[in-house]
């Protein structure tokens, strides 16, 4: 299973605990020299965990690979006061701290994992902290831990801080704020427009284009709703060096302020400056028996990436999985596997072990569907491929959408 390039699962029958067993006996013994095989071992352990008990062999593997899904299966267990130890080097080992890339992100991602739902709030000092920790963060772009905060949050609590960022970066005496102030603005504006907009009702024209008017447009609407200090914080960060901030966070005010009943309106005119919200927001709002007012969003006038079939499969009723096979046959692996997958979730067993066991239906899947399938099937639940194949750039972001046995191996 972690070398085979086939279906394999179907040949295993150990429950969980077996193949956990089995993970940890190959784990402590190999050598480890290939990084795949070791990224799928340590991947599939994780999974097998529960996350309330400790498993002090991914510390260990760790100090040996350099793994970033070791650093993250081990860091996602810390608890309390031991999250800080994501910071330090451990005085029982020469590990040195998580440095750049993908190790960072698997860094920021066990700071997230680890979050309490009573310390929410915590999430907010991962910046701090790792200045206080003396790690560089001027050369680093992902910004989960304020994105979970974000997500995490209530309108109600998250309000007065993200004011706080706003207008921390509005006041620093650069001409713009240096990363990865700005790039906290930018989210808190993006979210704070999101919390105000179900109180708006839907744009009665579409949103303009020349910037000037852009930034009248939204300066009135906030003001229409008594969002005066929001209102403000964004002339000021036009002023601070965030006008292209305040231009997105506009496009996003519009893109929210579309409900279930203006699905329609969203459509007219996209707002290219935030293109992947409006396709997210549409999959929210679109109507739950229909398929036609997605052509637009699948077949758009510019590549969009994953984003709209991630979208779509999130959206698809039960009921209309035959829609996905056009899209399972796209040239695009991602695509076509983000298809597969979401069909998975979908049809029923009985369709689907029907698939498998037929000699002659399996002849006709390619392999890499004929894989996903056996996995979906056969493997522990907690292995089996998830209902959308997320995009690179948002695993790269959090790894904790990492799945190393699907196609890419990413």
């Amino acid at each position: 299973m972690l070398r085979s390039l086939g279906p394999a699962w179907h040949a295993y029958t150990d429950d969980a605990p077996q193949v956990a067993d089995d993970l940890r006996r190959f784990l402590t013994r190999s050598p480890l020299d290939d990084g795949e095989v070791a990224r799928r071992a340590v991947w599939m352990l994780d999974r097998l965990t529960p996350v309330d008990a400790q498993e002090p062999l991914f510390e260990e593997l760790w100090t040996r690979t350099r793994s970033p899904l070791a650093a993250l299966a081990w860091g996602r267990r810390l608890r309390g006061a031991d999250r800080d130890r994501l910071f330090g080097v451990r005085p029982s080992s020469a590990r040195a701290p998580i440095g750049s890339g993908f190790t960072w992100a698997a860094a920021e991602a066990a700071w997230c994992a680890s979050c309490p739902e009573s310390d929410v709030a915590s999430l907010l000092e991962w910046y701090p902290r790792c200045a206080a920790h003396g790690w560089p963060t001027g050369g680093h772009h992902a910004l989960l831990p304020f994105t979970e905060y974000c997500r995490r949050a209530g309108p109600t609590e998250r309000l007065p801080r993200l004011m706080a960022v706003v207008e921390e970066a509005n006041a620093h005496p650069a001409s713009a704020p240096p990363w990865p102030l700005s790039g906290l603005r930018a989210r808190a504006l993006e979210q704070l427009v999101r919390d105000v907009a179900p109180a708006m009702p839907p744009p009665a024209a579409t949103l303009p284009t020349e910037p000037a008017r852009v930034f009248a447009w939204l300066d009135a609407a906030l003001r229409g709703v008594g969002r005066d200090a929001l209102a403000e914080a964004c002339r000021d960060a036009r002023g601070a060096g965030g006008g292209s901030e305040v231009l997105r966070a506009a496009s996003i005010l519009w893109i929210h302020r579309h409900d279930a009943g203006a699905w329609d309106g969203l459509l007219r005119d996209w707002p290219w400056a935030a293109a992947s919200d409006l396709v997210a927001h549409f999959g929210a709002i679109a109507p739950p028996d229909r398929l036609d007012p997605w052509e637009p969003i699948l077949t758009p006038p510019e590549p969009l990436g994953n984003p709209p079939i991630v979208a779509f499969c999130g959206w698809l009723p039960a009921a209309l999985r035959d829609a996905l096979w056009p899209h399972v046959l796209d040239g695009d692996p991602d695509w076509a596997a983000c298809a597969f997958q979401a069909y998975l979730h979908r049809a029923p067993e009985s369709v689907l072990r029907g698939l498998f066991d037929d000699p002659r239906a399996r002849r006709s899947l390619p392999s890499w569907q004929l894989v996903l399938l056996d996995r979906f099937l056969h493997a522990p639940p907690p292995l089996r491929p998830g209902p959308v194949c997320h995009d690179v750039q948002d695993v790269e972001a959090d790894p904790r959408l990492a799945d190393p046995l699907n196609h890419r191996a990413f």
